[in-house]
This record gives structure tokens, C-alpha cells and sequence, in this order.
């Protein structure tokens, strides 16, 4: 950025008429300089955003903002008399949350069952958390001359508690999801939407101190391959 300190207006000059103007919006990147010298930024989203009535006040107070949208719900079950579904599925899409990391949830309303409790866990039934949870698509193998047991990646649900496989549907039932299950999940659940602290912070911060301190001062290195030396930093 110290190159840039130094960067004067020249000349500024009054177009007379109209000229076609044109708007670019580059992902990711909300300035940047370009090969003329003219230092630019997106003036505006590519794509309509989600705002919800009220007014701009509350976008800017509330701590949590929650869009939900509905999906119908089909289980197989409906017959001639349903209305097309037998309930809804809700997204339930976090646009701003001061709380936890801003996440998309779904969850599904049955007209008629309620909403199940353990829709959703199963995202978090990983075969890396498989040691903690005891759920995961795994299939055990036992080695025949050590009795060892082993688990691999499965297409069907390994429930270790039950010593049994389940199809995703038969998945989501409180004698799969037990007390102790649900204990062992609130830890990694509590992980995944919780914001690092400060603590954490601390530490990243100092780990990259550590991993670039040896380039502070001036480095020389061979920037463009032809064997002569690059100036990166200076004093």
C-alpha cells in the first residue's frame, strides 16, 4: 500500500454529451485498481437481494434476522385426499445473526406426524465424528483372525448402539437418537454455529506473526525466474 501514498490527481476533465456507461460487479473483490491507474469498486449487486418491509432501521438493529421459506413435503404416504403433500419443508435461512455463524437450517412439518425432533442431526453423523456419535453411513467389518473390528465408508446408516444398518428414513426415531447420542452431538453442534473467541483469535493471530516474522525488514527474492533479485519489502 506504501506505493500508492504517492498517486496525485493529473487532470480532471468535463466530458461534454453522453457516453454508454457500463456497470461491472466482480465476485468476491469490492475494489480494485485497473491498468489505467483509476481505482474502482462495485457500485451495486449484480442480483436483486432479500430485504424484507420495515424499512432499512431493522436491518440494521436487529441482532438476528431470519427468512423462512416452505417447500411441500411428500413422504409416499399422500393419498387421493391430500392437498399434493403430506406437510411442508421449512428453510429457515439466516441473513444476519450476531449471535452464531449465519447458517441455512431446513426442517419439515408433517400435517400429520408434527415435526420429527431429529430431522437434520444426521448432517452432523460424519464418519470423523463416527468414534464420538456411534451414527454415521459406515459398515463394520471384523477381521476373522483378530476379531478386530474396523469401519468403512457405507451407503446405509451403522447405528453402533442398536448394533444395526437403517435406511435414511428409518433413521430418525429416539431409540437411534438417545439421550446419550444427543449429548455427544451438543459439543460438535455448538462448535459449527458458534463464532471462534477470542482466545482462538489470539492464537491465529499469533501463529501468523510467527509463520511471516521471518520476512519483515527486507527480503530479496527471484520474482521473475531470470536469476536477478526482487526487492519485496522495504523499510
Amino acid at each position: 500500500m506504501k506505493k500508492l501514498e504517492g498517486i496525485k490527481i493529473s487532470k480532471i476533465e468535463k466530458l461534454i454529451g453522453k457516453e454508454k456507461t457500463y456497470d461491472l460487479n466482480i465476485k468476491d473483490i469490492h475494489h480494485y485498481i485497473l491498468k489505467n491507474g483509476i481505482i474502482s469498486h462495485n457500485s451495486q449487486d449484480l442480483f436483486p437481494v432479500e430485504k424484507m418491509s420495515g424499512g432499512e432501521g431493522i436491518n440494521y438493529s436487529a441482532s438476528t434476522i431470519v427468512y423462512l421459506t416452505i417447500a411441500k413435503l411428500k413422504t409416499g404416504e399422500e393419498d387421493d385426499m391430500d392437498l399434493g403433500s403430506s406437510g411442508v419443508v421449512v428453510t429457515a435461512k439466516s441473513r444476519k445473526n450476531r449471535l452464531a455463524k449465519p447458517k441455512k437450517v431446513k426442517f419439515e412439518i408433517n400435517h400429520s406426524k408434527g415435526t420429527n425432533a431429529y430431522k437434520g442431526l444426521e448432517f452432523f453423523c460424519t464418519p470423523d465424528n463416527f468414534d464420538k456419535v456411534g451414527i454415521a453411513q459406515v459398515k463394520p467389518e471384523v477381521d476373522k483372525k483378530t476379531g478386530e473390528i474396523t469401519y468403512k465408508p457405507g451407503t446405509k446408516w451403522y447405528v453402533k448402539h442398536l448394533d444395526k444398518t437403517f435406511y435414511e428414513k428409518q433413521l430418525f426415531s429416539p431409540q437411534v437418537f438417545t439421550k446419550e447420542v444427543l449429548e455427544a452431538l451438543e459439543p460438535i453442534i455448538d462448535k459449527y454455529f458458534s463464532y471462534i473467541s477470542y482466545e482462538e483469535q489470539q492464537k491465529i493471530m499469533s501463529d501468523m506473526d510467527d509463520k511471516y516474522k521471518d520476512f519483515e525488514g527486507d527480503a530479496d527474492f527471484d520474482i521473475d525466474g531470470d536469476g536477478s533479485d526482487s526487492k519485496l519489502f522495504d523499510e
